[in-house]
């Protein structure tokens, strides 16, 4: 297993034991998220292109562990995608944006997700997981 792909199933296994759980989440009082019990609390990525476009490299990480903005910015540069050119199809390249906009953490009512896109200061827009508090 090379570096890249050790550092992946370390943070993947890391979100798991820290109790990120994938699913969804109905709306609880004030408008905040409810969990049922044993409700998940991050829906995973479910979408197939995303899956097979960026999960052949890595693990597709669900979209709500990162705000809309932090999607815009990583999808904005694939040709330096960490140090890798990532470039897609410009449709493909929309459709995935869109996807992942629309799913991102402050998009969506998932308990996890808000918590840890509300973390993150207005003005910043990290592109790795692992930099958010």
């Amino acid at each position: 297993m090379n570096m890249k792909k050790l550092g992946v199933a370390l943070l993947a296994g890391g979100l798991l034991a820290a109790g990120v759980a994938v699913g969804g989440a109905d709306e609880g009082e004030n408008g905040r998220p409810a969990r049922s019990k044993g409700a998940p609390d991050v829906a995973p990525a479910t979408n197939p292109l995303y899956q097979a476009e960026c999960g052949t490299c890595h693990f597709p990480y669900p979209p709500g562990l990162l705000p809309a903005r932090s999607w815009d910015r990583l999808m904005g540069n694939l040709s330096d995608h960490f140090g890798e050119s990532a470039e897609l199809a410009p449709e493909t390249l929309k459709t995935l944006t869109d996807y992942l906009v629309a799913n991102a953490g402050d998009r969506v009512r998932t308990r996890r997700s808000l918590k840890l896109t509300r973390s993150i200061p207005p003005d910043e827009a990290p592109l790795r997981i692992s930099e958010v508090p």
